[in-house]
């Protein structure tokens, strides 16, 4: 028995696992009156080529990178996990369970399309600036919600989700154009650039101020609305993508720092292991 010439006239559908890029929000620092803004990052290690237009080469850190001051994603999904870090930078991760506010930190990733770019992406982010991005109370995705999707669904004959319109991230800035900072800890000080829902689709708010923390906050009117919605076959695109997302259960999956047991060792189980998470600092919007 041989395998040589067995494929021949054979047809079938070839798979590759790939994972997906990821790109996250380099925040910045301000010491005394030196400001660094921050940005938007990713690796080569993630991206073969700059992830879209809007992207350029950055030397931000070592390895070979882009950068970008802000990003219109699309957020379909997100997930959290609790961990514990030593001062050596390694990480052990948690079940949701044992999450403790002040003890345990969160890692949060954001499944979404990008503008410009083909495929899902994911936006990683803990501690501060998950946030500042995702948090319950005024974060990116709660004005997202309040002053662009509310307002859409006032008039929308059935309610329309979280990615039926276009989100703008990017660095908070004040009307005399420089980068607002925020200080994030008590001692020592340590000022962080600010990252807001932009408007830069809202023709209703002055240009100088589509940036602005506290003018950023009107309600969009139907112009802004028009200019970010997404459009219908996208929007039962993503939807697919997003079932199919939950279908395999992504926003389930949990790390769990490659220890493994010997029945999960016998049946091939990988370091991500799928667990029902029940509390809500956790659920997928």
């Amino acid at each position: 028995m041989s395998w040589e010439n067995d494929a021949e006239g054979l047809q079938y559908t070839q798979t590759e696992q790939t994972s997906l890029g990821k790109f996250w929000w380099s925040h910045g620092k301000k010491v005394q009156k030196i400001m660094v803004s921050g940005r938007f990052y990713t690796s080569g290690n993630m991206f073969n080529a700059p992830p879209s237009s809007e992207w350029i080469s950055s030397d931000l850190y070592s390895d070979e990178g882009w950068e970008t001051p802000a990003v219109r994603i699309a957020p379909l999904l997100k997930r959290s996990q609790p961990f514990t870090q030593d001062s050596d930078g390694n990480k052990t991760w948690l079940l949701p369970s044992e999450y403790k506010k002040g003890i345990t930190k969160i890692y949060t990733e954001i499944l979404c399309m990008m503008q410009g770019y083909p495929d899902p992406v994911i936006l990683t982010c803990k501690g501060w600036t998950a946030a500042r991005i995702c948090g319950a109370k005024r974060s990116v995705f709660t004005d997202h919600k309040a002053l662009i999707i509310d307002e859409a669904n006032k008039t929308a004959k059935s309610p329309l989700p979280p990615y039926a319109f276009w989100m703008d991230i990017g660095g908070a800035y004040g009307k005399d154009g420089k980068p607002v900072f925020v200080d994030v800890s008590k001692e020592p000080k340590n000022e962080l650039h600010d990252i807001i829902l932009q408007r830069t689709a809202a023709e209703h708010i002055p240009e100088a101020l589509r940036r602005s923390p506290d003018d950023c906050r009107a309600p969009a009117n139907r112009t802004e609305l028009v200019s970010l919605y997404v459009g219908k076959e996208s929007l039962y695109e993503l939807t697919a993508i997003r079932e199919q997302y939950i279908t395999d259960g992504w926003d389930k999956h949990l790390r769990s720092n490659f220890r493994q047991d010997e029945s999960q060792q016998q049946s091939g189980s990988h370091a991500h292991t799928p667990v029902q998470q029940d509390s809500s600092e956790f659920d997928a919007f």
